[in-house]
């Protein structure tokens, strides 16, 4: 009888000790965590469909318990083990943190996710030879015509909104009458829109989108009999003579109507100067304009003149302008420091300072200007130090320049954008027998033109989808 005694004790106590290993982490007699933990995510940064690794531990695997969010975005998840999932990054900016959420258990990456946009690159200008050149577009590299617009034109700024629909300012000729027009265009349906009236030569050189309003500038010929002076010389008098000619007037338009003549060749007594409304802004619902009267470089705000931002003797141009949301004011050309001197390529602020991009002891001239955060970055065209070098195109940061085009050849930067941490450059290059349209990316470039006829890329968008 006690042996059965004996027999039945230890095998309870057997029973009871193993019952007790089921709940413990092992010999140290821990308990085994079970705690939901969320430690990284791989890749760092990724387009929309691409696919997110999210790595941890007891991550709850039942079907449709665990929701995962990118910045506040559910992203679909393709698969899940208690260690790892993966996720497809939603569309959208979602640029931010990561949650895992399982019940009530809300986990938040220590880092933040970088959302990398998609880009479709439009570049305006035109091609042909001589009077039969005519406006076209570019889509990422692949050339497309206006529809209907067949004759001499040219497309010299660009934008497309958020639904892809594409806004071309330019000019065509009706009646060899240049025209300032501005093309919508959605698939292969146009509306032209014509701002001038053709009495005199016209054309839309900059263009600026703000929910459903468009905003041109441009210019126009206006005929003009007015009393001008000529300077004599060997110390004789100026003589005062009858001017009967035509001279520029800047223009601002705002959705196909005509809002203010921002030059006037009337104003001022005895001096002919025409006007030129080059580039556009709009910021905080207020317009901002540069431009050149005469050999003066001129500021706009709301119609206003803001500020000469040169003196007006020696030859200078403001070619860009560009506006933070602060309403910061950058404002790309070039000035001449003495007559016949070299163009030196330089940017001004509102207030009419000048930052210098070169030296001036070669020609240079600022074309385009871009700014993010801290970073101005400017497009620009300088000769070398040897009269035989050719014109090259470079860009400009912080003080930094950088060759972007082939050395050997003549190069012409006529705009930049700056997205996603790339930058995108338009111009041409003259091959020798033609100008050929190309666009860079960084250090890639991307020829347009065919090589055989002439082709110019006079503008650069850059959208993000």
């Amino acid at each position: 009888m006690l042996k059965h005694s004996i027999f039945l004790f230890a095998a309870i106590a057997a029973l009871t000790f193993f019952s007790g290993c089921t709940e413990t982490g092992g010999g140290d007699d821990k308990p085994i965590d079970k705690t939901m933990s969320f430690t990284g995510f791989s890749p760092t940064k990724a387009v929309a469909g691409a696919a997110l690794t999210l790595s941890g531990a007891n991550f709850n695997t039942e079907a449709g318990a665990t929701t995962v969010l990118i910045n506040g975005v559910e992203a679909v998840i393709q698969s899940i083990t208690s260690s790892e999932i993966v996720v497809t990054v939603p569309s959208g900016k979602c640029s931010g943190t990561i949650e895992v959420i399982a019940g009530d258990n809300k986990l938040s990456s220590a880092d933040e996710f970088l959302f990398q946009s998609t880009h479709m690159v439009y570049i305006a200008g035109n091609e042909g030879v001589d009077a039969s050149e005519v406006a076209a577009y570019w889509v990422d590299g692949v050339k497309k015509s206006i529809p209907g617009v067949t004759g001499r034109s040219s497309a010299n700024a660009i934008y497309a909104d958020a639904q892809g629909v594409i806004y071309i300012a330019g000019k065509k000729f009706v009646d060899n009458v240049a025209y300032a027009v501005c093309w919508k265009i959605n698939g292969e349906t146009v509306e032209t829109t014509t701002l001038t009236d053709g009495s005199g030569h016209g054309q839309a050189t900059s263009l600026c989108l703000v929910g459903n309003d468009v905003h041109v500038v441009g210019n126009q010929l206006r005929h003009v009999d007015k009393e001008i002076r000529r300077v004599s010389h060997a110390g004789q008098p100026d003589e005062i003579i009858m001017f009967h000619g035509s001279l520029n007037v800047a223009k601002y338009w705002k959705n196909g109507v005509l809002v203010k003549d921002l030059t006037d060749p009337m104003a001022k007594p005895k001096v002919t100067e025409s006007g030129f409304a080059t580039s556009i802004a709009v910021v905080n619902n207020n317009i901002f304009i540069c431009g050149i009267e005469g050999k003066t470089t001129k500021y706009w705000k709301n119609g206003e003149l803001i500020v000469d931002l040169t003196d007006g003797v020696h030859d200078a141009e403001a070619r860009s302008i560009f506006v933070t949301r602060n309403e910061d004011v950058y404002i790309a050309g070039y000035e001449e420091s003495m007559r016949h001197a070299n163009a030196r390529a330089q940017y001004w602020n509102q207030e009419g300072t000048v930052s210098p991009i070169t030296t001036g002891n070669n020609f240079s001239s600022a074309n385009s200007i871009f700014v993010v955060g801290k970073s101005v970055y400017v497009a620009y065209e300088e000769t070398g130090s040897d009269e035989n070098e050719f014109l090259r195109g470079k860009v400009w940061r912080n003080g930094t320049s950088k060759t972007i085009s082939d050395v050997s050849k003549d190069t012409y930067v006529t705009s930049i954008y700056v997205a996603g941490g790339d930058v995108y450059v338009s111009g041409q290059e003259y091959g020798g027998s033609c100008h050929i349209a190309k666009y860079w990316k960084n250090d890639t470039v991307i020829t347009l033109g065919d090589g055989v006829k002439d082709s110019f890329a006079n503008s650069i968008y850059v959208r993000e989808i």
